[in-house]
């Protein structure tokens, strides 16, 4: 088989679609409609015109909100976005000034492109033709954007509650493009651009779920890890909070995090090269919407260094972000929603016992971690916390320099 099928349904929480070989049915729940945003790409090295030898995807348009997907022969790759929307449709006709409005707990997303007839003289920004827009349900809203121009390319913009508001200038004479001026109320929110540091904040009685892909130009030098180029997480609403992950790498894949209640921080190392995919998402999710938790993702053996500051990492998924027990010997050393433990082991620690454990949802689960004691001169300390960091896992891992204050 020669395809791959990547798929991101948004609806409160993200799905992927199963791998299939001929036809698929996509269903979304009653009330709502399909949205589907496809990218197919044929392998280079395979021979062959798809048209004209009849390789292509059917989609139909089926009843109780269906679609049927059909290949006639195998295609090599096709990225899928599924978008389960609460609510979309066109801006109406407005001369001055309007309005969006959307349910409470809801914001507005439009995505729009407006221009200037070419037969129309003129130099739009010169002559004070503009579209001004608001964060709010009146001109006292703050500015989101003011835009001019013959033809303003397409652009989204996104409110923060569940007003937004429009304003052309008096004489005017833009027209919005028609097909591409929509109104979203969507739950799922993309990530504002950030330099260093960014809070997450949802709704009271909510946590904060996040999908992240981290990634790097291939053309920049150097190893981001062992560069202290990375990304911190806390579950909080600042530095002082749990941390919940440490990433770095040139690649770091999709990956989901939660926090355990309306907050959530995101700390880039100041040497900052990563950039977050385009397809990077935040949300709310209800607290009594629980995720199972488990430690599947906990190595049993884990390095330290001898007589120097070191870290076990207990990486435990559930939403929201479960409370985790560390012990040493049975007795409990920490109780939060850190992933990580602290520790100095002396010689005479070398054989301590250390374990962490959580509560999924009144089951008790625990992983025993083996300690590996290595030593090593201050000298050469950046290099080797590089190499035994990647004795734990290749490529995007938690991780820590003693040096770094995280």
């Amino acid at each position: 088989m020669f395809f791959v099928i990547v798929a991101i349904i948004a609806e409160v929480y993200s799905r992927y679609i199963p791998d299939f070989d001929t036809t698929h049915r996509l269903q979304v729940e009653k009330g709502r409609y399909v949205e589907i945003e496809l990218d197919l790409r044929l392998n280079p090295a395979l021979p062959g015109a798809p048209c004209a030898d009849e390789e292509y995807l059917e989609i139909r348009d089926g009843v109780y909100h269906e679609f049927a997907l059909s290949f006639t022969r195998t295609i090599t790759e096709a990225i899928t976005i599924i978008a389960e929307v609460y609510s979309r449709q066109r801006i109406p006709d407005f001369d001055t000034t309007h309005r969006l409005q959307v349910e409470k707990e809801q914001y507005v997303e439009i995505e729009l492109r407006f221009y200037l007839p070419l037969d129309l003289p003129g130099a739009p920004c010169a002559d004070e033709e503009y579209l001004e827009i608001r964060d709010g349900y009146n001109q006292s809203g703050n500015l989101l954007g003011v835009f001019c121009g013959r033809d303003v390319p397409r652009f989204k913009l996104r409110s923060s509650g569940q007003n937004m508001w429009l304003r052309f200038s008096p004489h005017h004479r833009y027209r919005l493009s028609y097909y591409i001026a929509i109104i979203a109320e969507v739950y799922s929110r993309y990530f504002p651009s950030f330099d260093t540091t960014h809070r997450l904040q949802v709704e009271k009685g909510q946590y904060v779920e996040v999908e992240l892909e981290l990634k790097m130009d291939y053309n920049s030098p150097e190893v981001p890890c062992a560069d202290e180029e990375y990304l911190e997480i806390r579950d909080g609403y600042n530095q002082s909070g749990n941390l919940l992950g440490v990433f770095c790498g040139r690649y770091v894949p999709r990956f989901k995090i939660r926090s355990s209640g309306q907050n959530m921080w995101l700390r880039f190392s100041p040497t900052r090269r990563h950039q977050l995919s385009s397809r990077s998402y935040y949300e709310g999710k209800a607290l009594s919407a629980r995720v199972p938790t488990n430690l599947r993702n906990v190595a049993k053996t884990q390095f330290v260094l001898l007589d120097h500051s070191s870290s076990l990492w207990c990486p435990a998924e559930g939403g929201p972000a479960p409370r985790i027990v560390w012990r040493k010997n049975g007795a409990v050393l920490q109780n939060s929603t850190s992933v990580r433990l602290q520790i100095n082991v002396t010689e005479e620690g070398r054989n301590t016992t250390y374990s962490c454990e959580v509560d999924d949802h009144g089951r008790l689960k625990r992983k025993n971690i083996s300690l590996v004691v290595e030593s090593k001169s201050q000298g050469n300390m950046k290099s080797h916390i590089y190499d035994i960091k990647h004795k734990i896992t290749k490529g995007a891992f938690h991780w820590e320099n003693p040096d770094l204050d995280i």
